[in-house]
């Protein structure tokens, strides 16, 4: 995906070049066009747009489609800065997730064991001999 503004750049580009063919296209198909050239991801806005009653000039829709590309990016970093404390909190919880190398042995906060201990038995070395 292109960003928005060098879309539209191009967009204007293309319609100069239609202008010094002497091809003019109304102002209002103009602005439909670009409307139905924005990405997939603005369908809501694009529906948006149709809705309304009035008919924009290019202008005027170029300067709406700017103010909603640089409201998306804010909330978008807005978003990012939510993910980024969550995985914060995530990663101070590591220590309670099998990580590969990690032995419950080594575990500080590992929960206890209510099984009864394994027996043990002890030997001894000493001499088998008998004194009679």
């Amino acid at each position: 995906d292109k960003e928005i503004k060098a879309q539209i750049n191009e967009y204007h580009k293309l319609l100069e070049e239609l202008k010094a063919e002497k091809i003019d296209l109304p102002d209002v198909f103009v602005a439909g066009a670009l409307m139905e050239k924005l990405p997939s991801s603005w369908n809501d806005y694009k529906q948006q747009l149709k809705h309304k009653h009035t008919q924009m000039s290019l202008a005027d829709l170029i300067k709406h489609v700017i103010i909603e590309d640089t409201s998306r990016k804010e909330c978008d970093a807005a978003r990012a800065k939510t993910f980024e404390s969550r995985a914060n909190l995530i990663q101070n919880n590591a220590h309670k997730k099998k990580r590969p190398g990690h032995k419950a042995y080594q575990c500080r906060h590992r929960k206890t064991n209510n099984m009864p201990p394994k027996p043990k038995a002890n030997l001894t070395l000493g001499d088998d001999k008998k004194d009679d």
